[in-house]
């Protein structure tokens, strides 16, 4: 959160994350929000009140991960791996769907 609100798109986080880039307190934007295993930026869903719930709904992933897996963040703030089949059958918050409602390949 940056300024008692959370970040309203990915815009907004880049700036936060550049302001603490400046202050020495963490990589720069770019190498914060994209995979290093696909070379992909991650796909953020915005909007969700981490506070609200504790669930296993998708937050954040790895837009094509790698070898047929991918990381995924969880409400419950988990970092886990998964197959390509376990993501398809995933729910996410705010009823995001990946595109064309499959995982990229």
């Amino acid at each position: 959160m940056h300024g008692g609100k959370p970040p309203r798109d990915v815009e907004q986080l880049k700036k936060i994350l550049a302001e603490l880039h400046a202050a020495d307190l963490n990589p720069a934007p770019e190498e914060v929000l994209t995979s290093s295993r696909d070379g992909q930026p991650y796909v953020i869903i915005m909007g969700a009140n981490l506070g609200a719930t504790i669930s296993g709904d998708i937050l954040a992933y790895e837009k094509n991960g790698l070898n047929g897996k991918r990381y995924v963040l969880t409400m419950s703030r988990d970092i886990r791996q998964m197959t390509d089949e376990e993501f398809k059958r995933a729910t996410f918050v705010q009823g995001h769907k990946p595109e064309n409602g499959q995982p990229a390949s």
